[in-house]
């Protein structure tokens, strides 16, 4: 038998597990950086200095 769910069930669904995986993430990330766990991205190289000779 097929139920019938509320026009916008899905929707609240979503909006809350997206909520639920940012606060998820950012308590991740905070235990990251607070530890210094964090690896620093990579950088542009400066080309004024490769340039010089």
């Amino acid at each position: 038998m097929h139920h019938k769910r509320p026009i916008g069930w899905h929707n609240q669904h979503f909006i809350r597990l997206t909520a639920e995986i940012t606060d998820y993430a950012e308590a991740g990330a905070k235990i990251l950086i607070e530890n210094g766990w964090m690896e620093q991205p990579p950088l542009a190289s400066d080309r004024d200095k490769l340039t010089q000779h």
